[in-house]
């Protein structure tokens, strides 16, 4: 039986929530984070790895604060290597594609994030929908959940019922008792969305954890909630939109409040959050200035650039067993 431990929020402003695998002396990590929180991310897996080996990067799909760092995570870890969905595996071989589009998406947060460098193709497993990996004794199983972007994927634990979604299922805000939230990218197609979402559903998992941020065992729940944010605040972005509301924080305030969700606790880097992981819903196109551009670019980075300063103070390290969750304590970075 696997033991599945969240290691916390990473990063200051937060990229992503770290989750590492343990089983029969053998590790994997989920997703390898942006490069500018690799170091950190490394460093807390260490702390908790004891005896095992770390042997996987589990990477969801290659936007950069998911996958930017994965060079460096296999520097630090040289017997490790990632295992990525054939449909991104060439960004992370020949990234200059990626950092181009994501230059262009990202601004002055590609430097924060720290970009991306080449990995050595050696260092890759490349796998399809449906392939497995043994961690240890157990079986991680990588599933293709188009929709995020065309190179988005799930990871399940499948034996235990854990499912990793990465963007595939939409944001929680923040863990157990948070709101869901949608991840909507410019390269967001609904309709391959809600099908790869009614696929996670029907595996019926015992635990579903979330990139962005948090674990829930609600999971049926969370993912009708995320089924339903994602159609409200289409059809909220259509009206307030097509009502006049132009400029972001406009939209965002119209919106909330069309959704009664204006009394949630918010500043500054969650109202930004918020209105980037909209960006692709088909609504959002009523809002003709200040609108990021549709494209079909698979590579036009997703959805969670910035969050509230203070989410990881919420957001403690856990050992999630088969029972309710332990806490095991903070792990520093």
């Amino acid at each position: 039986m696997a033991e599945v431990v969240d290691l916390g929020i990473l990063g200051n402003p937060p990229v992503l929530s770290g989750y590492l695998v343990r089983s029969g002396g053998s590790a994997a990590i989920v997703d390898a984070g942006s490069a500018s929180v690799a170091d950190e991310y490394v460093s807390r897996a260490r702390g908790i790895l004891g005896g095992a080996r770390l042997e996987y990067v589990l990477i969801t799909h290659v936007h950069l604060d998911h996958a930017g760092g994965t060079a460096r995570v296999l520097e630090l870890e040289p017997g490790a290597r990632a295992a990525v969905y054939s449909r991104g595996a060439r960004h992370l071989v020949d990234p200059s594609r990626l950092l181009e589009v994501s230059r262009g998406s990202l601004g002055p947060l590609l430097d924060a994030w720290g970009g991306i460098r080449p990995v050595d193709p050696g260092r890759l497993v490349v796998l399809e929908d449906g392939d497995e990996l043994r961690i240890g004794d157990s079986r991680m199983r990588l599933i293709a959940t188009p929709g995020h972007a065309s190179h988005s994927s799930a990871w399940y634990l499948v034996d235990e019922g854990v499912l990793f979604t990465g963007d595939s299922a939409g944001m929680l805000i923040v863990g157990e008792g948070g709101f869901a939230w949608p991840a909507a990218p410019p390269s967001f197609r609904m309709d391959q969305f809600l099908e790869s979402l009614s696929r996670l559903e029907s595996l019926n998992p015992r635990m579903v954890c979330i990139s962005h941020y948090g674990c829930t065992r609600r999971a049926r729940e969370y993912f009708e909630g995320t089924r339903r944010i994602h159609l409200e605040v289409d059809r909220a972005l259509g009206e307030v939109c097509g009502s006049g509301a132009r400029e972001d924080g406009e939209v965002l305030e119209a919106l909330l409040e069309a959704l009664g969700m204006d009394d949630i606790p918010r500043d500054h880097y969650l109202d930004m959050e918020l209105v980037v992981s909209v960006k692709g819903l088909p609504g959002y196109a009523r809002c003709s200035r200040n609108r990021a551009p549709r494209t079909d670019d698979p590579l036009v980075p997703g959805c969670s650039f910035l969050a509230p300063r203070d989410l990881h103070l919420a957001h403690s390290s856990r050992a999630i067993g088969v029972g309710p969750w332990a806490a095991v304590g903070p792990i520093a970075a």
